[in-house]
């Protein structure tokens, strides 16, 4: 009995330390659309699989948006939403880890100097969320002053613990059901 207790215990502890990697890949300009991979373990696999989810929903995503006729939620729900899930999302960011930041992107407008002062900045900003998260960034960024098209890919592989994601889905389940419960409460 208490080598099984002990065995439980073992194996739920190895269980909420299992890193989860999140990958994402944007891509702007041609074959444009954003793909998120997740994997256990590995974050090539998770890499792997947002690129591959990226090629199949573009294929088809335009018309099924139109022929769904759905509409695009209103402001006022979104901000309900942010407000709700805010703290548990600061919770999970607070234990994540970004393991990699890669950008490749040919920057062109017309104007040749809001080309120069866009790729410059781009450059920046990966930069400064590379340093905040002491991630490795690999920036690629190059200026065309031809004005031809933009093009631009980001990738990316976060870390977090597989407890770390129980410990906030249930503080987010928390609040949603002490939402409820006031709601309830108010009504009668």
């Amino acid at each position: 009995m208490i080598v099984t207790l002990a065995a439980a215990l073992a194996a739920g502890f190895y269980l909420v330390n299992v890193p989860v990697k999140v990958a994402f890949f944007l891509r702007a300009g041609t074959g444009a659309g954003f793909g998120v991979g997740i994997s256990a373990f590995e974050g090539r696999f998770a890499l792997c699989q947002a690129e591959r989810r990226l090629q199949k929903k573009h294929v088809a995503s335009k018309k099924a948006r139109r022929a769904s006729g759905k509409t695009p939620a209103d402001a006022q729900k979104i901000i309900q939403s942010v407000k709700l899930y805010a703290p548990a999302a600061r919770l999970a960011l607070r234990h994540t880890r970004l393991e990699l930041l890669s950008a490749n992107a040919r920057l062109s407008f017309s104007d040749a100097a809001h080309t120069a002062l866009l790729t410059g900045s781009l450059r920046a900003l990966l930069e400064i969320v590379g340093a905040c998260f002491s991630a490795p960034t690999d920036a690629r960024i190059e200026p065309d002053f031809s004005g031809a098209s933009t093009y631009m890919e980001v990738r990316g592989i976060a870390s977090i613990e597989l407890g770390y994601i129980i410990l906030t889905a249930s503080k987010a389940l928390n609040r949603r059901v002490s939402k409820w419960i006031d709601i309830r409460l108010k009504a009668s």
